[in-house]
């Protein structure tokens, strides 16, 4: 891991410095409560502790947004717009926690920690499934298959913010509401 990335690391919790929220851990670096100082071994459990209390929030706010909805085309729509602003670091600031060096780091764990990382996304994996079941039966969208068009949508928003940030052309990044379009193109068929 390069110094930098350490430093980056150190600097996740910089916005969340009130006790109810991180506590004070070895190397200046902060944990979240729940999580013993102890439980962080390494970097890795510190980036894994992090991104599932991240989830946890971002889950939180996907729920709020969505009840806010009643038509099922536009909790849909909620959900992936929220998900993709949540997903991406250069979107409005969202949760506790500085998103960038956590986004960052996701892929490495999900390599390294599948397990893990997919049982912290599972509420909002089960979320989406939900919302695209909902709009199956209400016939605003037509998928055969929808655990496989909720893997499909997921992984299309979450990884957008890479792509993003590959693209040197700023006019060419996918906003939340491209990524909604394109969705929902795929998922109308």
């Amino acid at each position: 891991m390069t110094q930098q990335k350490v430093l980056d690391l150190r600097g996740i919790c910089v916005e969340a410095t009130d006790d109810e929220h991180v506590l004070d851990a070895p190397d200046d670096a902060e944990v979240p409560i729940g999580v013993e100082r102890s439980e962080v071994a390494g970097v890795d459990e510190l980036i894994l502790a992090l991104f599932e209390e991240m989830i946890r929030e971002s889950t939180e706010d996907y729920r709020v947004v969505v009840a806010a909805q009643t038509d099922p085309l536009e909790r849909l729509h909620a959900f992936i717009v929220r998900l993709h602003e949540w997903c991406d670091p250069d979107e409005r600031k969202r949760g506790t926690h500085n998103r960038r060096p956590i986004s960052e780091f996701t892929v490495q764990l999900a390599v390294s920690h599948a397990d893990r990382v997919t049982d912290a996304l599972a509420p909002v994996s089960l979320m989406l499934l939900e919302l695209l079941d909902d709009a199956v039966a209400a016939g605003v969208i037509q998928v055969d298959d929808t655990r496989r068009a909720a893997a499909l949508v997921q992984q299309v928003v979450m990884f957008s913010w890479f792509g993003n940030r590959i693209v040197q052309n700023p006019r060419l990044r996918a906003s939340s509401e491209d990524i909604w379009a394109f969705c929902l193109h795929g998922l109308r068929g």
